[in-house]
């Protein structure tokens, strides 16, 4: 057979806009601001250009290319001049709808290029020709609504409704492509065109969408989520772009990360409290704190700029974790102090862009300050006390312990391991649909943060000394 290259993408989220610095004042700047604005755009094209540069025969997108239902006007152009661009180089597109974008909010407005092709929520198969002869063949199904609970793996693979069948060579490279959750491999991903392992089977190459970080499920056959294009918030941290497959003659296929992403989200953590192998044993002034902050942000950059993987990216926002017992635990807790401190440690940032100071030679900015400190007491002896502070710790513990190795993934089953009167409250709570838009039920390792926080806002509250 003919080797061959193409490209598979997914989740996209045209549209999408991405949250800015933080602090009160933002601190976002003339650069920042479109940036986050545009770096969904700003991937499509880098995208678009690849396919080209690396000569690919088609570019694979597994759904959610645009954030909301059918896409702005400006969504809708940005595609379609980047199909129309790949067609001058005959390069085809196939699109999967996702959850995001499905089949029933599709564009009537558009004159969509030839080349793109978009699969029915039935299912259907195309093939790709290369000098006559065809290279590839390229099954999918798109979500018919954005709730899609069929299981669309099983459809393909002929349990559901039968596809119609084309006659190619038996050596032929196959391709599934779907949006959906695998069974114990979506993480906290809406449970949307759920299927099994085991169900994405039939194809040489199985190119998925809807899991916004990249991983490999799957070595024979090949089954790839190659993560969202552009990370879309803090919990997207690190790389993010597509895989470049290369197809042999004897059918081999080879995958390699293409970073495309001009934002890139990162994580920070500082010990305050001097244990455990702390990083400062007097951490007690704000004047050392700004100064510690700023050394490590400005550190952290340049080791990230060094990362193979970092070479397209124009901005780097941090989440910065301050963790450990500290005498500066209640001042950075009162009023706006937190946000006061976060912005200006932004406007330092800005200030301080370019090679010169560290920083990579590109814009760097904190998002927000995780603040998970404690106050600097013996807690330890508190534990044994048998005040109120006291009890309130362990009550806090317990929480903690009967969390602890539960799997994320299921959110309701970890209100099971916690005291009922609390799980009631929680599930009463969460259920409530005037809040539905706003609160979304916390899986296990979020209710232990909120369990820590609590515990530490109650040692404040009681003047612990």
């Amino acid at each position: 057979m003919q080797p061959f290259t193409f490209i598979h993408a997914a989740d996209l989220h045209l549209d999408a806009v991405l949250p800015g610095a933080g602090g009160k004042a933002g601190a976002e700047g003339s650069v920042f601001a479109p940036l986050l604005a545009g770096a969904v755009f700003i991937a499509l094209e880098r995208l678009t250009e690849l396919c080209i540069e690396r000569q690919a025969a088609f570019l694979l997108l597994s759904g959610d290319v645009f954030h909301a239902g059918s896409g702005s006007l400006k969504a809708n152009f940005a595609l379609r001049d980047a199909c129309m661009r790949l067609a001058e180089h005959g390069i085809d597109v196939f699109w999967a709808r996702g959850n995001h974008d499905p089949a029933s909010n599709l564009p009537q407005s558009m004159d969509w290029p030839d080349n793109l092709h978009i699969f029915g929520s039935s299912g259907d198969i195309f093939t790709v020709n290369k000098n006559g002869a065809a290279i590839a063949l390229v099954q999918g199904a798109s979500h018919g609504g954005s709730r899609e609970k069929n299981n669309l793996a099983k459809m393909l693979q002929g349990q559901g409704k039968e596809l119609p069948l084309l006659e190619v060579a038996d050596e032929t490279f196959k391709i599934g492509v779907l949006h959906c959750a695998v069974r114990g491999k979506s993480g906290k991903h809406d449970n949307y065109a759920p299927c099994a392992l085991e169900d994405l089977q039939g194809n040489s190459y199985w190119a998925l969408g809807h899991v916004h970080e990249r991983s490999v499920l799957s070595s024979a056959p090949l089954v790839v989520y190659p993560g969202s294009l552009q990370g879309l918030h803090i919990n997207e941290d690190g790389a993010h772009g597509c895989y470049v497959a290369r197809v042999d003659s004897g059918g081999k296929v080879e995958i390699s990360f293409a970073p495309l992403a001009p934002l890139r989200w990162e994580k920070l953590q500082i010990d305050l409290g001097g244990l455990n192998g702390g990083e400062a044993e007097n951490a007690h002034s704000l004047d050392w704190l700004e100064e510690e902050a700023l050394s490590r942000l400005e550190r952290e950059a340049a080791r990230i700029a060094a990362d193979p993987c970092f070479a397209p990216v124009q901005g780097l926002v941090f989440r910065m974790e301050l963790i450990g017992r500290s005498a500066l635990n209640a001042v950075l807790r009162h009023g706006d102090n937190l946000a006061d401190f976060t912005a200006r440690l932004n406007v330092a940032l800005a200030r301080r862009p370019g090679t010169d100071s560290g920083l990579g030679g590109m814009e760097t900015r904190l998002k927000d300050i995780a603040l998970k400190t404690t106050p600097d007491v013996d807690v330890e002896a508190l534990l044994q006390s048998g005040n109120l502070v006291g009890e309130t710790l362990r009550q806090a513990k317990l929480f903690v312990d009967a969390l602890a190795g539960i799997d994320g993934d299921g959110r309701a089953s970890c209100l099971e391991h916690i005291p009922a009167d609390i799980a009631g409250n929680l599930r009463e709570l969460y259920a409530d649909k005037r809040l539905q838009q706003y609160l979304r039920e916390p899986d296990a390792a979020q209710l232990a943060d909120l369990a820590r926080e609590a515990a530490s806002l109650c040692l404040d509250l009681f003047e612990v000394e």
